[in-house]
């Protein structure tokens, strides 16, 4: 928290920094880490969220996405935000690439495992590269459906015929060349015996109109590219592994996608020195839970001695209060006991001890019944000590 200014624009805003220690291979959701940040900002007077920054263990900035969701609502800077925006496409793009990446190694893993004996024989990697172009098209199609010609509307026929031995209208062939031809309202005659037909036919068709319109959205796989190493891999299963591999990816050699397998001896010493330490972790973990278990149960153990030892004075105090108070009736011995009967320090000895034994019982009795009876005196009694030296 920065010192208090006199001038408002010179002060400086509260930060706050966490550091996170993750478990190996453990990644954390962008919710997760918003709760973080937003747990931490209202924690802190005049904290804004924007300025808490999460990291892991290995330097990984976790909250770097709050940040730049702050900058692009900054109505100040438009042009800062219109680049943020775009960054953060680009990013969602990578994302979006890279979780595409991982199913489908996760899918290939998977069905690998089960045939070559552990992912410890084998690795898989997949590299995808995605179309994000959101593309629209539109077509109209114009198709005859029946005999290429399309459905019949309406059809329409004409027919002349003339047939005599005197001339005809010169109109209906034409006319004859000349100036009784070219008179208007003059016919000439064409001639003896001649003949004349003549017939049209007009078809309206009906036609088949198609209209398309194509949306692809963004995110089709444009190119897969599948790699493979085996441990110890023999020829005889490079086909069928690469057949297995295509298959489960869904990949599709004539648009591009390609699928190698190789075979190269593993150097595993690393992974089993790894493996090596977490178990030796692991071990010393559990040593150290029943460490704590067995001290929590001492503590407990002394605490409730060291109650009955406070308690013990006062309880036995009452109790040969209570002893004094009824006084043991006086037997007056037997002569018969008198003189059979020899007794020595020791059987005394015994006595008494049978006597204190008794009375430390009835002691402990008194306790216990007071602890369950009010329980909340004793939690008082217990705070009131630990409160004390």
């Amino acid at each position: 928290m920065p010192e208090p200014e006199l001038f408002t624009e010179r002060e400086k805003p509260t930060t706050a920094s966490v550091v996170l220690e993750l478990k190996p291979d453990a990644k954390l959701q962008k919710e997760q880490v918003r709760g973080i940040v937003h747990l931490v900002s209202a924690s802190v007077e005049g904290l804004k969220p924007e300025n808490v920054n999460v990291i892991d263990s290995k330097g990984n900035i976790l909250s770097a996405f709050i940040q730049e969701e702050a900058e692009e609502n900054n109505p100040d800077n438009p042009e800062s935000a219109t680049l943020n925006r775009q960054a953060k496409v680009a990013l969602q793009q990578l994302e979006v690439e890279q979780n595409f990446e991982r199913d489908l190694e996760g899918k290939i893993t998977s069905m690998l495992n089960k045939v070559l004996e552990g992912n410890s024989h084998f690795t898989v990697k997949v590299t995808a590269e995605l179309n994000f172009d959101q593309t629209q098209s539109d077509s109209e199609t114009f198709e005859p459906v029946v005999d290429g010609q399309g459905i019949a509307r309406s059809q329409q026929n004409k027919k002349e015929q003339y047939v005599g031995d005197g001339g005809f209208p010169a109109t209906l062939v034409g006319g004859v060349p000349g100036t009784d031809s070219n008179i208007p309202g003059y016919q000439a005659v064409a001639g003896t015996n001649a003949q004349y037909s003549k017939e049209e036919t007009t078809t309206n068709y009906e036609i088949n109109r198609t209209v398309k319109h194509n949306v692809v959205a963004p995110g089709s796989p444009k190119r897969i590219s599948v790699s493979v190493i085996v441990d110890n891999l023999q020829p005889q299963q490079v086909g069928a592994i690469k057949s297995a591999v295509t298959a489960a990816a869904g990949l599709d050699l004539n648009r591009g996608d390609q699928v190698e397998v190789e075979n190269m001896p593993f150097n595993n010493t690393t992974a089993l020195a790894i493996l090596k330490d977490q178990q030796r972790k692991e071990h010393e973990n559990m040593i150290l839970n029943i460490g704590k278990i067995a001290l929590l149960v001492l503590m407990a153990f002394g605490v409730l001695l060291f109650l009955r030892s406070l308690l013990k004075p006062k309880k036995e105090k009452q109790y040969v209060e209570t002893l004094e108070e009824e006084p043991e009736p006086v037997l007056m011995p037997q002569v018969e006991d008198i003189i059979t009967t020899d007794v020595t320090a020791e059987d005394l000895a015994r006595a008494e001890a049978a006597r204190e034994a008794k009375k430390r019982e009835a002691v402990r009795k008194e306790v216990f019944e007071m602890a369950n009876k009010s329980p909340e005196n004793i939690a008082q009694i217990i705070k009131k000590w630990l409160s004390e030296e």
